[in-house]
């Protein structure tokens, strides 16, 4: 199974990757929350938020790669995903 995040304009995310900590919701999706970016943010990190969890996974928009950053115990961990269509 190919790993995916799907990025909506409306400022939301899915994902078949365990970001939120849920049961499975839905046999298309493991994951589903909301995103924030602050302009102010010269590192240009968007914050992915699930409903009730502390905002701690990052992602970076780099040309047409998203690079998703989550918690690690000894920092954070770096996974890359391409866009398609």
């Amino acid at each position: 199974m190919k790993k995916k995040i799907t990025i909506n304009k409306d400022s939301t995310f899915t994902s078949n990757l365990s970001l939120c900590n849920e049961w499975h919701p839905n046999a298309d999706y493991i994951s589903k929350g909301i995103y924030h970016f602050k302009k102010t943010n010269p590192d240009k990190l968007f914050w992915l938020e699930c409903k009730g969890m502390y905002p701690d996974h990052h992602f970076k928009l780099n040309g047409k790669k998203l690079e998703l950053y989550y918690p690690f115990v000894t920092g954070y961990r770096i996974q890359i995903f391409e866009k398609i269509k």
